[in-house]
């Protein structure tokens, strides 16, 4: 019978055929498992317990008042948290806390100072002060609690700022409503001056015409008292004439006198009208006069100076957050903030100027308002003269009377008759000349009346539109406060997710575990050669069944007892036995060449892979040198292969870092070949001399 030709490499089955080496081999097999299953399972989702991270509350907040309301934001804050529970608040007083941080009973620590809600209700001063927070953090005990702590203190500080918006925005609004009453009433008043004015108008129509019939029949008297004058001296021949024209006279007289009477008594009843119109006028310049008055511009500049501080406020923020985190410098997200800030800004500008425009409607409502007061005072004064025209009328009259009366006293006063028709003689001009003074005054009041009249039309119709646009903008405020006291959503989309930190670390923990799982089956075959009583190189299809086997019970574990759900759990069991075989094929090759020096540059080689891989940060954010040792080792194309198998449905990415990783373990196994060939050789050599 032949027999079986011994071969040249050391198999599996020669190592297990030895039963002290079966539970060896057993622990090898499984290290993988247990290296990863112990790390994932522990690390799996470390943010489901942060409810039982430890965080200690004090409160010192004595509250403020604001535009006689109370404001109390730590107590608000403290039953906010209560409803919280992302983390253990624990509501403590100040030593209480410091006592815990010396005992270890706290990660963090929030203080809210005593003055916080006085500093939040300081924005209507003229130097408002910040609230500030006080956030102590323990990170002697803890550095990564002390982070996730910044975390929640940052998205606590954005929640108060955004109620704190909210409320200063209500404040506002509440501040136009008050505005827009003070406007309806403002409009009201104008809308009546414009009804007086229709009807001081109206009055003076009827003036005038009064004045036009008492100077039409005025006139006609200037000729025929001049022939009074030229024949006085006629008067003695000319009695019973004289006598009738005396009556004619007299009768003109009472004409006049009635005229006038009548021209007082409708003048009286305007001046009666116009009195309270002239009251509320005055009352309405008062008002516009008034050195306390501030202009619209003045009201709504300080209101938005107040934004602008809170939008300072939140530039300043977000300054800090990109100062503490500085890859944040270009995040788009950072960047829409700060153009919609800017948009406000530009938009609480606009706002500023169509306010300057409001100030110059309401310089032309005083001008306006001035003007017409001056007017009414004027027709006080020539009210005044017409009265004191009637007046003169009235005792011309009643002299005239006493002439027709005194008739039969002519002869004997000719002479004092002559000396008297002499002195009227000279009344019409002046009378004709005050009268029609007086016509062209009050042609000239008239359309200034109607101007006035039509001014306060249009200033009721201003006011009454900003009443309306204010109510107009007032609809709705409770909406219109959330969005100015949170202006931006942010609109999260995950391309790829995952689920928890297990899934996220798995294909680094995965690879760290192969390499750590060839790296000790090489070592320990080697540390058992006296056992095996065999010098034999380790066959390379030995090895990559030790690498299948430790791929698959590694996969197995993660999936079915840890709880990794891979995307795509084919390619997950395909990739990492590939990723198992070049691991291997590289820790062969080393071993075979260096011996144990090749141990040594496995350690080596799996410490520079740890921290140029990217299998926790991005490689971007990692120093120059492990940057450039990226694209050289291959637990990068490791690590990125299992991230697309298990987070993705990707192919693509997937099967070009397969291709790199068969690229390295047939290099790695063909330099092995290689150098067995030469090493063989050598030894040939080296015996056929000796012989």
């Amino acid at each position: 019978m032949l027999r079986r030709k011994r071969s040249t490499r050391l198999a599996l089955y020669d190592i297990v055929k030895h039963r002290p080496l079966i539970s060896v081999m057993i622990g090898i097999l499984i290290v993988p498992l247990i290296y990863s299953g112990i790390y994932l399972t522990a690390f799996f989702d470390p943010y489901d317990r942060m409810d039982d991270l430890p965080v200690a509350v004090v409160n010192e907040d004595e509250g403020a008042t604001i535009d006689h309301e109370k404001l109390n934001v730590g107590k608000d804050l403290v039953d906010e948290l209560k409803d919280d529970h992302k983390l253990k608040w624990t509501f403590v007083d100040k030593e209480e806390m410091r006592d815990g941080f010396k005992k270890n009973r706290y990660y963090m620590g929030i203080v809210i100072p005593e003055d916080f809600s006085k500093n939040a209700a300081s924005v209507d001063q003229p130097h408002p002060h910040k609230g500030r927070i006080q956030y102590y953090a323990d990170e002697g005990s803890n550095y990564l609690s002390s982070q996730i702590g910044k975390r929640a203190i940052l998205s606590l500080q954005t929640k108060i700022e955004r109620e704190l918006s909210r409320t200063y925005a209500m404040k506002v609004f509440e501040g136009m409503g008050k505005s827009a009453k003070d406007l309806a009433k403002a409009a009201d008043g104008a809308d009546t001056l414009e009804d007086a004015s229709g009807k001081a108008k109206g009055a003076t129509g009827k003036l005038e015409d009064g004045t036009a019939k008492i100077l039409k029949a005025v006139k006609p008297l200037a000729p025929g008292i001049a022939k009074l004058d030229q024949g006085s001296e006629q008067l003695l021949q000319g009695q019973k004439k004289a006598t009738q024209a005396t009556s004619q006279l007299a009768d003109g007289a009472d004409e006049i006198d009635s005229g006038l009477g009548t021209l007082q008594t409708e003048v009286k009843k305007v001046q009666k009208k116009l009195a309270p119109i002239k009251d509320k006028i005055k009352k309405l310049k008062d008002i516009l006069d008034e050195p306390g008055w501030k202009k619209p511009s003045d009201v709504l500049k300080d209101r938005i100076d107040k934004i602008d501080q809170k939008d300072n406020q939140i530039e300043d923020h977000l300054d800090q957050l990109v100062q503490k985190n500085p890859e944040l410098k270009d995040n788009p997200e950072i960047k829409a903030i700060r153009g919609k800030i800017e948009d406000k800004k530009d938009l609480n500008q606009s706002l500023f100027n169509a306010a300057g425009k409001l100030d110059d409607i309401w310089d032309a409502i005083r001008s306006k308002v001035n003007d017409l007061y001056q007017k009414l005072l004027d027709f006080d004064k020539m009210v005044d003269g017409v009265n004191r025209l009637a007046a003169g009328a009235h005792k011309m009259a009643n002299g005239l009377d006493r002439l027709n009366q005194g008739q039969h006293d002519l002869l004997d006063g000719t002479k004092q008759l002559n000396s008297g028709i002499k002195e009227l003689a000279k009344a019409p001009g002046p009378l004709i000349d005050g009268l029609t003074r007086i016509d062209q005054g009050l042609q000239k009041l008239e359309p200034g009346l109607g101007k006035i009249k039509d001014g306060q039309g249009e200033l009721a119709e201003g006011l009454w539109k900003g009443v309306q646009e204010t109510k107009d903008a007032l609809v709705g405020k409770d909406n219109k406060a959330d969005q100015m006291s949170h202006p931006v959503t942010v609109d999260q989309s995950e391309i790829d997710h995952v689920p928890n930190y297990g899934t996220g670390f798995t294909p680094y923990f995965v690879s760290l575990s192969l390499w750590v799982g060839a790296m000790l089956f090489f070592t320990v075959v080697d540390l058992k050669r006296p056992v095996l009583n065999d010098e034999r190189p380790l066959a390379i299809r030995s090895a990559l069944a030790v690498a299948t086997i430790q791929a698959l019970l590694l996969v197995t574990a993660l999936i079915y007892l840890v709880g990794i759900q891979p995307e795509q759990t084919g390619w997950f069991y395909f990739f990492t036995v590939i990723t198992a075989f070049t691991f291997t094929a590289i820790n062969h090759l080393l071993v075979t060449v260096f011996k144990d020096a090749g141990r040594m540059i496995s350690i080596i080689i799996l410490m520079l892979q740890l921290t140029s891989s990217a299998g926790t940060y991005p490689v971007e954010m990692l120093p120059d040198f492990f940057q450039s040792l990226h694209t050289i080792l291959p637990m990068t194309y490791s690590v990125e292969g299992l991230r697309e198998a298990v987070s993705s449905h990707g192919q693509a990415i997937l099967t070009h870092n397969l291709w790199i990783l068969i690229g390295y373990a047939t290099s790695a196994y063909g330099i092995k070949i290689l150098f067995d060939w030469l090493k063989d050789r050598v030894s040939l050599r080296f015996r056929t001399e000796e012989k």
